[in-house]
């Protein structure tokens, strides 16, 4: 089917064909090439959202932070007060270490949406790449209560149970997010390392 949908983009330049093609090459696990294909279709129809929020999901799956707070800006110009793009325009804030940036835009959403926990969860993602994880604690929790179906909550506090020595509660944390999302990449490779200092 890649070869199929490739071959039609190539022929045609056609916004679908490139944009099915994206599609494929991510379910086979090919994202520089569905990041190449989404882009593609972008650059045919920047008013084409599926293709555009395609794009931003692989490079967010590649670690490319910087190229998302890029493509996110752009949406916010035209949406913004969609408080849902703004919740994935601080994570990606977040992703690129900007964090004075990430806070100045979490608080904003909460004086329009006090129990966002979108905010909560990336604030604990925040202070767990600053190390500071009592914080990482309090701002996990409260997302938590918030929300107890959010795969990347429960990782984020297996992360601080795992740091703050308690490898029973971060397993268990980790196990939750991947029953809620089998193909959570940071929980399964937490607990494969996990696994691996335990011999299994």
């Amino acid at each position: 089917a890649y070869d199929f949908f490739a071959k039609a983009a190539k022929l045609s330049g056609s916004r679908n064909a490139e944009f099915n093609a994206g599609w494929v090459a991510e379910a086979l696990g090919n994202l520089p090439a569905a990041t190449t294909h989404y882009r593609a279709a972008h650059t045919k129809d920047a008013a084409y959202e599926p293709a555009l929020f395609s794009l931003i999901r692989v490079l967010d799956r590649q670690n490319k932070a910087a190229e998302v707070v890029e493509l996110l800006a752009k949406v916010l110009a035209d949406r913004p007060e969609d408080l849902g793009v703004r919740a994935e325009y601080m994570e990606a804030l977040v992703g690129a270490e900007r964090f004075d940036e990430a806070v100045a835009e979490g608080q904003d959403i909460l004086r329009k949406d006090a129990s966002n926990d979108a905010v909560y969860r990336n604030l604990s993602s925040l202070y767990l790449k600053k190390g500071q994880i009592e914080m990482a604690r309090i701002t996990g929790d409260k997302a938590l209560e918030l929300n107890d179906k959010d795969a990347n909550t429960y990782n984020n506090l297996g992360v601080v149970f795992l740091k703050n020595g308690d490898v029973p509660s971060a397993i268990e944390k980790f196990e939750t997010a991947r029953k809620l999302d089998a193909s959570h990449f940071e929980a399964n490779v937490n607990l494969g390392f996990l696994a691996l200092d335990a011999g299994d």
